[in-house]
This record gives structure tokens, C-alpha cells and sequence, in this order.
């Protein structure tokens, strides 16, 4: 169910900018990606790589708990969710909304 929104804000970036122009975007939108995913609960990172949570055991939230943090946080220095949201010139609450509905 994460995915679903990282698929729709991945067409929503694609066809708002062009990653050619300006290859800092893509880091940055793999950065909104993962943290979207992680705050949904659908994947988290064990030993530095992102897995399913169906193939995890035990399972630690604290990757979970720093992005939804980190989601609903109101700062906008650079990195926050807002500030990387301003950046595709997307609604971050729009966003929160999308995320919750998961």
C-alpha cells in the first residue's frame, strides 16, 4: 500500500520536472519515497537494506517512528518533509493525508 502513493507521486514528479535538468532531484525524491514508505509500515531497513516487513521476524519500529516524525514534523529546513515537498511543489498535507489513508 506504500507503493501505491510512491507510484503516485513518482507520476506526479515525472511529469512536473525534468530529472535530466537538475539530477539533485532524484536524491531528494528518493528521499520523500523512503520516508513515505517507512512511515506507512509497509518496509523498514535491517542492516542498511530496505526489506518487506513480511520477511522480518523481529521487527524494530524505530526506523517506522524517525520517519512518521519526521513526516509530520512543521520544520522546513533543508531535508524536511515540507521542505522537500515545497521542492515539488506538493501539497505536504496532501501527502500526511495519502500516507494515513494506508
Amino acid at each position: 500500500m506504500g507503493n501505491e502513493i510512491c507510484l503516485e507521486i513518482e507520476e506526479q514528479v515525472k511529469h512536473s520536472v525534468d530529472f535530466r535538468c537538475q539530477p539533485y532531484l532524484n536524491l531528494w525524491f528518493a528521499v520523500l519515497n523512503l520516508g513515505v514508505i517507512e512511515a506507512s509500515g509497509q518496509v523498514t531497513i535491517r542492516n542498511g537494506k530496505v526489506v518487506s516487513k513480511i520477511e522480518i521476524v523481529d521487527i524494530k519500529p524505530v526506523e517506522h517512528r524517525r520517519a512518521v516524525r519526521w513526516l509530520l514534523s512543521d520544520t522546513r529546513r533543508v531535508g524536511s518533509f515540507i521542505w522537500i515537498c515545497e521542492l515539488f511543489e506538493f501539497d505536504p498535507n496532501l501527502v500526511r493525508f495519502r500516507v494515513c489513508e494506508l
